[in-house]
């Protein structure tokens, strides 16, 4: 039996390649590194900004943004734990 090509999933696979393509592209925007080499504070701040980033800035964030990174690594931390933040940061 001869599969098709689901075209929804080639779909899915170019949204999935557009948003690391603009996450790559803030990551060497708002801190001059590839998005591999982002700290867990840098990568927090960055998804801090998602729900609007042509509102919410990360090269300038406010009090809002700067809780929301908290909360985010705060959960990071819940995931993994501080061991898992040190074996992000290399």
């Amino acid at each position: 039996m001869v599969q098709e090509a689901d075209p929804g999933g080639l779909s899915q696979h170019r949204r999935v390649r557009r948003r690391h393509l603009r996450a790559e592209a803030a990551a060497r925007t708002f801190f001059g590194k590839p998005a591999k080499r982002l700290t867990p504070s840098e990568g927090a701040l960055l998804a801090a900004v998602l729900p609007n980033p042509r509102k919410f800035r990360a090269n300038a964030p406010s009090d809002y943004i700067r809780g929301r990174q908290a909360w985010i690594l705060g959960q990071m931390r819940q995931l993994g734990g501080d061991q898992l933040l040190r074996d992000l940061e290399g």
